[in-house]
């Protein structure tokens, strides 16, 4: 069965343009604790700031079951078609319901991640 995805919403909206919004700058793990440190382009966002050119966000991944990273280029090589530069794996056939499968699209590196769930928390901008 093909996976549907759907955006996330986050504070600062829907994160849209792919690759060229998110960037990370520390990726962390503590047991099955993910911490993703970084900026997200304030033009990208549905909420588009007029201080903030950066919003500098924490994406704290809780319960992580499992994650993979995968360059960019072979990620788009795959035609998955996601919605947004972080987006969710709706996938009816799944029978794990507790978890969910969350995809964020960095410059770089597209991070896969099955979880249990997640804070996108804006804490800054520049």
């Amino acid at each position: 069965m093909e996976s549907i995805y759907k955006k996330i919403r986050t504070e600062v909206g829907y994160i849209e343009a792919k690759r060229d919004a998110i960037y990370l700058d520390s990726f962390q793990q503590e047991n099955n604790i993910l911490i993703l440190l970084g900026e997200v382009y304030a033009k990208w966002c549905e909420k588009k700031s007029s201080e903030y050119k950066w919003y500098k966000y924490r994406l704290t991944i809780k319960g992580v079951k499992e994650y993979s990273a995968i360059n960019i280029e072979d990620f788009y090589k795959k035609k998955i078609e996601t919605p947004s530069s972080f987006s969710e794996v709706l996938d009816i056939s799944n029978d794990k319901i507790d978890l969910r499968t969350i995809i964020i699209e960095t410059y770089d590196w597209a991070y896969i991640v099955t979880c249990k769930n997640f804070e996108f928390a804006v804490i800054g901008g520049r």
